[in-house]
């Protein structure tokens, strides 16, 4: 654990970091570092403790008797991962509403120093800007930095809702910085599958969401996982009491569903979107969503036709074929064989 901060808790926190754990004892510590190590350091980290088994809690209760910028708020229940990021949003809220800005962050990632101070000034710069996001670096579970995460684009710029939200951001994004009134105005994070993503969705009706160019986090990153398995996994840990019927429907028709009635019929993101645009921008989310599938459809498709090609050639003449297929192989070995005889001599 860092030194005793000498931060002026009396000032008006700039932003608020919520930090939902559960049982995240091994890495908590690394983050909660990364966080009170903030060039920027008008901020408070909200910690929500979603009945960790343990030593989460003790962690926590450290930090908290060490900074006074650390707060702890612990569940009586375990809930979902939902629910606990909505939980730790209202509660953010409740307690600094003048904070501008808020964000959540995992208990096992860490933080450039330069994270907030550099995201808040893009905002400050920006006001079509609903949130901003850096660069991600992924990280094994040993805590080696393997890649850049991917990063396909932003919607900086874009002016109309139907064409933001068509730009396809990854999950991660919800770990950026965010203007905390606008996130207010979405259902801050819905009980359907892909969550993240639905949100992200939200926010493209309220505003433009930008990606700054620079090493900002460090994420460990989960094994590799089927989509089956991925969506499988999210209702684990969105319905820990076990998922109701309807969490088994398509996710795309839930996500479409809950944008219509964001959108469309509270008119959450007025006057920027109407309520009639609500409906096309709903529309051009699953419009994109369906191409996409359809374009990796025919890509695999392609791909089974070829593999019947070549083995219905195989099976025509097989001997000639492998004989084909084998002369590769043979040369390789004659060259290799070459190699050896030079090095023999020299």
């Amino acid at each position: 654990m860092g030194p005793l901060s000498t931060a002026d808790t009396s000032l008006s926190p700039r932003a608020v970091v919520a930090v939902p754990v559960y049982n995240e004892e091994g890495h908590l510590a690394e983050t909660l570092d990364s966080l009170l190590a903030q060039t920027e350091y008008r901020l408070r980290i909200l910690i929500v403790d979603n009945r960790s088994t343990d030593g989460t809690p003790q962690i926590a209760e450290r930090y908290a008797r060490a900074d006074g910028r650390v707060i702890i708020e612990r569940r009586e229940h375990h809930v979902g991962i939902v629910e606990s990021w909505r939980g730790a949003f209202r509660r953010a809220r409740e307690l600094y509403p003048s904070a501008g800005y808020f964000a959540w962050f995992g208990g096992h990632d860490t933080l450039s120093p330069r994270w907030l101070e550099v995201l808040a000034t893009e905002l400050d710069a920006h006001p079509s800007l609903v949130g901003c996001f850096g660069t991600g670096v992924a990280v094994s579970a040993t805590g080696e930095s393997s890649r850049d995460m991917k990063t396909p684009g932003d919607t900086f710029g874009l002016r109309r809702a139907r064409d933001r939200v068509r730009v396809r951001l990854p999950g991660t994004v919800i770990q950026g910085l965010f203007r905390a009134d606008r996130l207010e105005r979405t259902g801050v994070s819905r009980r359907v599958v892909f969550p993240d993503r639905l949100l992200l969705a939200e926010l493209a009706g309220q505003g433009e969401i930008r990606h700054v160019p620079e090493r900002l986090w460090w994420r460990r990153m989960n094994p590799p996982m089927t989509h089956a398995e991925l969506e499988a996994r999210q209702r684990a840990v969105i319905f820990p009491r076990g998922a109701p019927w309807w969490a088994h429907l398509p996710w795309l028709a839930a996500h479409v569903g809950v944008l219509v009635w964001s959108l469309a019929v509270r008119g959450a993101a007025r006057p920027g979107v109407g309520r009639a645009e609500g409906v096309v921008v709903a529309g051009a989310y699953a419009y994109d969503e369906l191409a996409r599938r359809y374009r990796v459809a025919r890509r695999r498709r392609a791909s089974l036709r070829r593999a019947v090609k070549a083995y219905r050639r195989l099976a025509r003449n097989p001997r000639k074929r492998l004989r084909r297929l084998g002369r590769p192989l043979r040369r390789a070995r004659r060259r290799l064989r070459r190699r050896l005889r030079r090095i023999g001599k020299a």
